[in-house]
């Protein structure tokens, strides 16, 4: 989309050739951009994870949730997204917890359950904790929004991926979110999945250190 708006941009500003402006001199600077970025957020990772209390968290069990919320609609929902689960997951067993899989989850937290967890009901916190003997959950709350662009007339999706960590009690420990500025897509869960693969590393990190930070 980046690109398309680049180049509506450049069809409206009038001749640039005269200035020295070429496509490859933009996109290496792009590429330059990107390359510093990642790097930053390499750095910000391994800041917040040089705050050590793996020995607390190794092997603890951990069960991830996810839901999603469109705007207008008023109540979260389960989905059931193997990709986006599996990214989440992948990451919190590089931190040394345990991960409960999507069939324990399946078989052990019923629907009802499930939706009144994601809205915020704490009891089904503890009853789903219980039941699944999991010493911490992860609930993933994907909100939508999306809009007709007018200036473009195409489909846009808003996206804020919203990771909030609770323990077996329902208590709170941490929650972080990320926004996806802008997408175009037909496929909701696509674009969180997406999302989740440029931020998730950062959120759970950050998760990660206020946990150690509060001494729990």
């Amino acid at each position: 989309m980046m690109r398309l708006v680049f180049l509506l941009w450049l069809v409206s500003a009038g001749p640039l050739w005269a200035s020295g402006f070429t496509f490859s001199g933009y996109e290496q600077q792009q590429a330059q951009e990107e390359a510093a970025q990642v790097a930053e957020e390499r750095r910000a990772v391994g800041e917040l994870l040089s705050v050590d209390c793996s020995s607390k968290l190794k092997g603890q069990r951990i069960a991830v949730l996810i839901g999603e919320e469109r705007s207008g609609q008023g109540r979260a929902r389960r989905t059931n997204d193997g990709p986006l689960f599996d990214e989440i997951n992948s990451r919190l067993r590089g931190l040394g917890l345990k991960t409960c899989t999507q069939k324990e989850i399946d078989a052990q937290v019923a629907d009802a359950e499930r939706t009144a967890f994601l809205n915020n009901d704490m009891d089904a916190a503890i009853s789903a904790a219980g039941r699944l003997q999991a010493r911490f959950l992860l609930r993933g709350l994907i909100a939508v929004s999306d809009r007709r662009n007018p200036i473009l007339d195409i489909d846009e999706v808003f996206l804020t991926l919203t990771l909030t960590l609770l323990d077996r009690k329902g208590r709170v420990i941490s929650s972080v979110l990320a926004t996806a500025d802008s997408y175009v897509a037909n496929d909701t869960l696509q674009t969180a999945l997406q999302l989740t693969r440029e931020k998730a590393d950062r959120m759970l990190a950050q998760l990660y250190n206020d946990y150690c930070r509060q001494g729990r």
